[in-house]
């Protein structure tokens, strides 16, 4: 098997990118080997292709192809809730075998991405979805929480940046409820959801028990959770460091880069930190925290000996907290 790379970004093809005729003429010449398709992976990604394209691409993999096609990038393209309706019907099939979808950078639109995260719902082979930055709404962002719930196979997904407007947190409430029911999950992205203290405190509780259904073996540890460039506060940060303290939490990598952890909510993470042995990396960039802060992580440091990356880069760095890091590095040698 082989590999359909047509990827915009190659400096091949800089200059002359794909455009939707481009690759329905493609296709078309490809169909009559569609049946003993030598190819496994598509990445036709950061071109021009347009919703006819991807129709195209979808009529190719419905004709035979759909067996051996695990893997589709199709990210960074122009793809409209008509591309989207026809890849939906085809995730859909018995017969789909795509394991990795890539769609994100698309102007999909809200329609377009309730129509995937339904598809998502019965879908049995996709196992890592990337739908980050494709105009979803709050309607699509909750279709993929109630998705999730019955999906049986997905183990990453990325909903970033979606089009957000209400300030009552609910799909962040639905998402955080989607992983009590959800045992497959074990990477999950909600960067830019405008995520504030109380949808801190919803994805913490939901998250401990997700945590202790793993522990007794009835769901897949949830080990990856970016919520990068939110709006989490010192109060959201305790329900966090809460969870963090759970004995047990799973979580081996998480990311609150961009938010507004404060010095009390680093400290409360602190205090965490000194009694997790999970969280192998910790990202804590331009979160607003100061000397005092800084200082609490470095002590904390000082007896954890399970966290192997901490990245507080932007943050406001004093001479308490220099003295304690150079502590930690003269007697931490994981990090």
């Amino acid at each position: 098997m082989s590999d359909l790379s047509l990827c915009g970004q190659q400096p091949a093809f800089e200059r002359m990118r794909l455009q939707g005729r481009d690759v329905v003429a493609l296709c078309e010449a490809l169909m009559p080997i569609a049946n003993c398709c030598p190819f496994e992976n598509i990445d036709v990604s950061f071109n021009h292709i347009d919703d006819a394209g991807l129709v195209a691409i979808v009529d190719f993999l419905n004709h035979g192809a759909a067996e051996t096609i695990t893997s589709l990038n199709v990210q960074g393209n122009r793809i409209g809730k008509i591309g989207a309706q026809t890849l939906a019907e085809h995730l859909q099939q018995s017969r789909a075998c795509v394991r990795h979808l890539d769609i994100r950078s698309n102007p999909i639109g809200d329609n377009g991405m309730v129509r995937i995260a339904c598809s998502i719902a019965s879908n049995a082979s996709v196992r890592s979805l990337d739908a980050s930055n494709t105009d979803m709404g709050t309607q699509a962002v909750v279709e993929f929480a109630i998705a999730l719930r019955r999906n049986k196979t997905v183990e990453v997904v990325s909903l970033d940046k979606p089009q957000l407007f209400s300030v009552q947190e609910e799909t962040t409430v639905h998402v955080a409820q989607m992983l009590e029911f959800n045992s497959t999950l074990t990477s999950l992205s909600l960067e830019k959801h405008g995520i504030h203290d109380v949808g801190a405190m919803w994805l913490s509780e939901y998250l401990r028990k997700r945590a202790a259904k793993s522990q007794s073996g009835k769901a897949q540890p949830l080990q990856h959770l970016s919520l990068r460039s939110n709006k989490i506060g010192g109060t959201g940060a305790e329900h966090i460091a809460q969870m963090l303290a759970d004995p047990n939490c799973v979580l081996t990598s998480l990311d609150l880069a961009s938010n507004r952890v404060t010095d009390e909510g680093a400290e409360e993470i602190a205090q965490a930190l000194a009694t997790n042995t999970s969280l192998r990396v910790l990202d804590l960039s331009n979160a607003g925290i100061n000397d005092d802060g800084l200082a609490s992580l470095g002590d904390a440091l000082l007896s954890n000996r399970s966290l192997q990356t901490l990245r507080l880069s932007g943050n406001n760095f004093g001479p308490q907290a220099q003295r304690v890091f150079l502590d930690v590095f003269a007697s931490n040698k994981q990090l």
